[in-house]
């Protein structure tokens, strides 16, 4: 299969490494808040550095969907996000939706990644992109 092309960007190998660089330690079930800091109303979290890597893994060009909101709202998931076991099934463009309000979401709702790190989200997320990534890249040595 040819290589998929989004955003005026194609998928490269540099995805699907950074893909496979959070893959254990999401799959390792862990705690990703350090410190919730509620010095303010309602406070807000010190993520583990490794959050972070999920985040820019999840959000490269390739995988942005501009109107996330639409498609989450049109195949029916409530909070604009899809449940765990909902992901595996996605097609491309919905995947690329959800990936979108994964790191979008938490800037309207502190600990939003924290939250979908620790159900299951964000790891089916990265296993769903590393399905169509091998679709379309071919079967990886990593």
């Amino acid at each position: 299969m040819q290589p998929e092309e989004r955003n005026g960007v194609t998928l490269t190998e540099n995805e699907r490494e950074a893909l496979h660089g959070v893959l254990t330690w999401l799959g390792s079930h862990p705690q990703p808040v350090l410190n919730w800091h509620a010095e303010q109303s309602l406070g807000y979290p010190e993520y583990d550095e490794r959050v972070h890597d999920v985040r820019r893994a999840l959000s490269a060009k390739f995988w942005l969907h501009y109107e996330y909101v639409e498609v989450l709202r049109a195949v029916g998931s409530e909070g604009l996000f899809p449940p765990p076991d909902r992901i595996a099934e996605m097609k491309l463009e919905e995947l690329c939706a959800a990936m979108t309000a994964f790191h979008r979401g938490e800037r309207f709702s502190d600990g939003h990644m924290g939250r979908l790190i620790e159900n299951g989200a964000a790891l089916a997320l990265v296993n769903r992109a590393l399905a169509f990534c091998e679709a379309f890249l071919g079967t990886s040595s990593a």
